[in-house]
């Protein structure tokens, strides 16, 4: 890092412990949402402009940039700077992921990430520190993200009134995986992305299926949330515990349990590792502002636990992601906040970062909001938030007293209901990479679920459960309604249609191909017609033949 920061468009992370009775501290894009803050660590972020110089102002005392780039003085404090990335990271971040051609994303934001620390500033200093550097023009923001907050889950009274096994699986009030896996679909054509805690990938149910680590794990004592999210997700198919919703799928699990600016890491990391296509579950929440009726945060009074992308710099990676065509669905957190409350005003208008945001509703045919769920307009589906069996604590069975043979009839909240809505994207996926040769963007992911979702019931707006089978039949009419190539009328799907010697399935459908004869076309085949034995080839853009079906 020889240059002179000459360009400082980037975010500065430090982590220190608070030790302050309650502090005001600068939050959201200049000051806009104020954060109190007692007794926790957090994150120091400042998102700098990217044409950004050198950081200056009237104050005599105003950053000023030492010989030795990688460190900072500003207000008389040093600042020793480190890129968030590695030399080696951060040249991969230029350039994202080979398979994100598909999508014109910028990832070059994903460079512009530091991590500060300081030995000898006070909390107020940094506090000041902060305010200066919003003072300048080249300076998008600071903000300070709370540290170490729990996973989305363990809401209490837990109900002991559960529906049949893995009922989520059901058509409604699930959502309908079945159907998905009569048609073959089991996730094979998709990668999903876990960020959280931890998670025990040596569980019975886990050790055989196709998943690793993305980072270096940090054991947690919240693993067995991590344990029951992918377990929702690809518990194996193997006669014996839970089976997961996609349990062909690959996950890749990145932790955000290090140390300063872990979440921000993380969330660079996984979009670095994954193409257009594939899936980001934010199992994490944050504290934001409370509102009437939310439930306050025990160690931080007047605090309430929302979306993870309430912290801006989580909302800008997020829009990186979802630019590059990875599908991002996001918890909305267990604090029952009104998003639509005034105190959220500058957080709706960001705009769209094209993430799914999932509140949590009732596993019953009713769908109503359950009543830690946060709410409002920002949010998109609902997934199951009560009463999915899946692998974890232990409350359901604990084999030999064995935490590798652990499994939950309970597991709740927005944390249950993000991997149950992502089962959703990565089957609807599937089928679209399976049948249509295509991936689904994120924009038209989020629409088709929605259109084609169950209603939700009463409570604040969390949005409709994802109907799997609606959203699959909706893509289906791409293919059975043909369209004009060269004056011929195609037809991609031949079901239901007369061929020599007997009806076309599609079902073993495979790449796009033409029968030579000239009668007939199609960008759909099986490898064997009742009664004929037709010659293929590879059907280029478009057909050449004059001949009319």
């Amino acid at each position: 890092m020889k240059h002179q920061f000459k360009k400082l468009a980037a975010a500065i992370a430090l982590t220190v412990p608070v030790s302050l009775t309650e502090i005001a501290l600068a939050r959201g894009i200049k000051n806009q949402i104020p954060v109190t803050q007692k007794e926790r660590q957090y994150e120091f972020i400042c998102k700098f402009a990217k044409a950004a110089t050198t950081p200056s102002s009237k104050n005599s005392n105003s950053a000023e940039i030492r010989d030795n780039p990688k460190t900072l003085r500003i207000q008389g404090k040093d600042l020793v700077v480190t890129p968030i990335f590695d030399s080696t990271e951060a040249s991969a971040a230029s350039s994202a992921t080979n398979g994100n051609k598909k999508r014109k994303a910028d990832f070059s934001s994903l460079k512009q990430f530091y991590a500060m620390s300081s030995n000898n500033a006070t909390i107020e200093e940094l506090h000041n520190i902060a305010k200066e550097l919003e003072s300048t023009n080249q300076v998008e923001y600071c903000e300070f993200i709370p540290k170490y907050t729990p996973p989305p889950a363990d809401i209490a009274p837990l109900s002991t009134d559960y529906s049949a096994y893995q009922d989520h699986i059901q058509p409604d009030p699930g959502i309908d995986v079945t159907y998905a896996r009569s048609l073959g679909l089991t996730g094979s054509n998709v990668t999903i992305a876990d960020i959280e805690h931890d998670w025990n990938l040596d569980h019975e149910d886990l050790i055989d299926q196709n998943v690793r680590f993305g980072n270096e794990r940090v054991p947690s004592v919240f693993s067995s949330h991590g344990t029951g999210v992918i377990g929702i997700l690809i518990a194996g198919d193997n006669g014996y515990g839970m089976t997961g919703t996609v349990p062909d799928a690959e996950v890749i699990v990145f932790t955000h349990s290090h140390g300063q600016h872990g979440r921000n890491l993380a969330l660079a990391r996984t979009i670095a590792a994954l193409s257009a296509g594939d899936i980001i579950i934010l199992e994490m929440q944050t504290a934001g502002p409370q509102t009437p009726g939310s439930w306050t945060i025990s160690d931080n009074p007047g605090k309430s636990y929302g979306p993870p992308d309430y912290d801006r710099s989580i909302w800008d990676l997020v829009k990186i992601a979802t630019d590059a065509g990875i599908h991002v669905v996001t918890t909305a957190g267990n604090g029952n906040v009104d998003l639509d409350h005034s105190l959220y005003d500058d957080y709706r208008a960001r705009g769209d970062n094209g993430s799914i945001l999932v509140g949590a509703g009732s596993s019953t045919a009713q769908h109503y909001k359950l009543n830690f769920s946060t709410y409002g307009s920002p949010l998109h589906l609902q997934g199951w938030g009560e009463n999915v069996w899946t692998l974890g604590t232990g409350d359901l069975a604990k084999f030999g007293d064995d935490d590798n043979q652990a499994y939950t009839h309970s597991f709740n909240g927005t944390s249950s209901a993000a991997p149950i809505v992502a089962s959703a994207v990565a089957l609807v996926q599937d089928y679209a990479e399976t049948f249509l040769g295509r991936d689904i963007s994120p924009l038209e992911m989020r629409t088709l679920l929605i259109e084609t979702g169950i209603a939700q019931g009463e409570g604040g707006l969390i949005g409709p459960l994802p109907n799997i089978r609606a959203a699959i039949e909706r893509l289906s009419e791409e293919i059975s309604s043909g369209n004009i190539c060269d004056g011929i009328n195609e037809y991609p799907n031949w079901t239901a249609q007369d061929w020599p010697g007997g009806p076309y399935n599609h079902a073993n459908a495979l790449d796009k191909m033409v029968y030579q004869g000239g009668l007939y076309e199609a960008n759909w085949y099986t490898s064997s017609v009742p009664g004929s034995d037709p010659s293929w080839l590879s059907l280029g853009a478009c057909a050449t033949s004059s001949a009319a079906h």
